[in-house]
This record gives C-alpha cells, structure tokens and sequence, in this order.
C-alpha cells in the first residue's frame, strides 16, 4: 500500500477500496453530522428533512445522518437531492418547507447551503434547527447575518471543548 497524506476530503472512496492508505484531516463524511439527529432528539425536536448535492462526499455526509435519525428515534421527513450545479434553491426550499420539518440539515459546500438557508427565508421557513457542516467557516455567518442563527455545525477542534491535553497542544 502507498500512503498519502490528503488534507481536505471526507469522500467515502477515499477511505474504502483503493491502493492508498489514507491520512485524512477530516474524518469519513459519513460521521460529519451524524450526531445532529441525537442532539435534536434531546433538545425536543424529532422530524428532520435532508438536503443534499449529488456529489458523493456530500450524500455520504447525509447517509451517516439518516442512518443515526433511526437510531435517535427521530423520524425523516424527507431527503431531498439536487444537482451539484444548481444555484436556484427555491424549488428545494419549496420542498422542504412542505414537509414542515423542525430540523433540516445541509449535508452541502458553503455556497449551497448560504443559498438553502436563504431560500427558506424566502419561502417563509424556519426551522428551529438548521445544521451544516460549513457553519462554521466565518463566511457563512458573514452572509446570512440574523439567518445563521440556531445553525449548528461541526468542527474537527476547538480548544474550548477543554479535552484533555488541549492546553498542552495549543501553547506548544
């Protein structure tokens, strides 16, 4: 096997099946939200729709959540694909919004998922959960203002989780 080093992926082929052995800065996409329907569970909200490109990495992100909304007891709304080159979303907000559900999470790339956000805004939706995995990229909140409100996300640190160690790894 050859090992190579990739900093910015959580496809699924990149980890299953191929001649590497991968070294990864973001874990498998199917554990980026995964924990999201359990959070949403304990918080009181159980029906959550899922919205997605039709890029792998991105339906592997919405695979682990669908298959944790079962685990946490929850129910799914609905799963909603689109194609990776859209730009429009009012027709998957429409959709979504239909539905009614209280959580909706973008399983997308940052642009996407800004224009998902705002789409439902248009259509008059709010969830009281929104979770994406770009939340936390300082351009989201800088585009939706007020909208990035209730957002959550994921992030592979933070120092202020207080993990044992994490002073250590940070001041040296």
């Amino acid at each position: 096997e050859t090992p190579m080093a990739h900093s910015q992926t959580s496809s699924p082929a990149v980890f299953e099946g191929t001649k590497w052995s991968v070294m990864a800065g973001l874990g498998p996409g199917r554990d980026v939200l995964a924990q999201v329907p359990e959070f949403a569970v304990e918080a009181g909200y159980e029906n959550i729709t899922l919205v997605h490109n039709d890029l792998d990495a991105f339906k592997g992100i919405c695979d682990g959540v669908e298959t944790a909304i079962e685990d946490a007891g929850a129910t799914l709304v609905d799963r909603i694909e689109y194609a990776a080159s859209t730009t429009d979303f009012s027709s998957t907000a429409l959709r979504v919004a239909e539905g009614k559900p209280e959580v909706v999470v973008e399983c997308s790339a940052i642009q996407d998922s800004i224009g998902v956000t705002r789409a439902l805004d248009q259509q008059g939706f709010r969830p009281a959960i929104i979770a994406s995995p770009t939340s936390v990229d300082p351009a989201f909140l800088e585009s939706l203002g007020d909208l990035a409100e209730k957002v959550v996300g994921y992030t592979q640190f933070s120092e202020a989780l207080g993990y044992e160690g994490t002073e250590e790894f940070v001041s040296g």
